[in-house]
């Protein structure tokens, strides 16, 4: 006779990748619920994952504290300096972006005089005009992809900095 679960599904089958991911997650089927109601090797292989990843949490959290406040203070004020040359390099480049821009907004508005006095009346274009509405836009996007990391990984990429010197430092010892 086959060993089956509780909807009919044998049980030598087991969970799917797909299915192991939406377990991790916490977002669970009923499909995935009623198979790891039936199948006890399912239900094991989640209670050891559960248990490594709940010790490499305690583990982490136990180095960081054991960490100095010394390196804690150097990361805030290194964080600090980071943002600091972060809004004066901002300030410094406006001006030259902003000239940059305007002389090219001002090249494009020469051109389109030029063109449209000079060429026959067309039929409407079905591309929107351009409008001053978008500048501030089309601006921030510029400025978002010129950044070497994404504003919102910044503290993290300066933690890892710092984490990869503390090992260049331990290494060369």
């Amino acid at each position: 006779m086959e060993n089956k679960s509780s909807d009919n599904r044998p049980l030598d089958r087991h969970l799917t990748d797909d299915q192991w991911i939406e377990c991790l997650l916490g977002e669970q089927s009923a499909e995935v619920v009623g198979h790891l109601s039936a199948c006890p090797a399912c239900r094991a292989e989640l209670s050891r994952f559960r248990t490594a990843t709940g010790q490499l949490a305690r583990q982490t959290l136990g180095y960081a504290e054991a960490l100095p406040e010394p390196f804690w203070q150097e990361q805030r004020r290194l964080i600090a300096a980071r943002v600091a040359a972060g809004s004066a390099r901002k300030t410094e480049g406006s001006f030259s972006r902003r000239l940059a821009f305007g002389l090219s907004a001002a090249a494009v508005a020469l051109l389109a005089v030029i063109l449209l006095r000079w060429s026959p009346p067309s039929r409407p274009s079905a591309v929107a005009p351009l409008s001053s509405a978008d500048d501030p836009l089309l601006a921030q996007v510029q400025e978002a992809l010129d950044r070497e990391v994404p504003m919102a990984l910044a503290p993290a990429a300066l933690l890892t900095d710092e984490i990869e010197r503390g090992i260049d430092r331990s290494q060369a010892r």
